[in-house]
């Protein structure tokens, strides 16, 4: 999978993260407020993961690495914000806790993942065998990040 590729499946985790947080009300506290926070960086996410994606699509065309740097670099705070703040919740039940665990590693697997995309751009111009592992890497560390987010918030319904 290229680079642009990596790109497009770790955007997937905004919608991953919006579709799948339903409603509230049936919720324990605790998984509630994780849901809530995850919920209330939906549109941040939405909008970090577009800029991500438009301007691997501007990479393609210009070959110069800083836009595609930088929306990295945005979407990547915005997820870790997301990381603290869910971290932060509270969880008393066992299954809470086992879901906020698998949310806030998946959320860091999907950071890991973003900085070695971010590498992989920077590096594609000069040396585009280390940029192929280093968007492979990327590609690893996202899928696994977002398979545990996506059992994290199955734990949460």
């Amino acid at each position: 999978m290229g680079i642009r590729g990596t790109a497009r499946l770790t955007a997937s985790i905004a919608v991953l993260l919006c579709l799948t947080i339903g409603p509230v009300t049936d919720a324990s506290a605790s998984a509630g407020s994780i849901k809530a926070a995850i919920g209330s960086f939906g549109s941040r996410i939405l909008v970090a993961e577009g800029h991500v994606l438009s301007a691997a699509g501007e990479y393609e065309a210009s070959k110069d690495p800083a836009g595609v740097t930088a929306a990295i670099s945005q979407s990547v705070s915005v997820l870790a914000a997301l990381e603290v703040k869910v971290a932060r919740q509270p969880a008393l039940a066992p299954r809470v806790k086992r879901a906020r665990s698998k949310v806030v590693h998946g959320l860091h697997s999907v950071i890991v993942g973003y900085e070695e995309l971010a590498t992989a751009f920077g590096e594609k111009a000069t040396e585009p065998e280390a940029a192929k592992v280093a968007a492979a890497a990327a590609t690893v560390l996202a899928s696994a990040g977002r398979k545990e987010l996506s059992e994290g918030v199955k734990l949460l319904k």
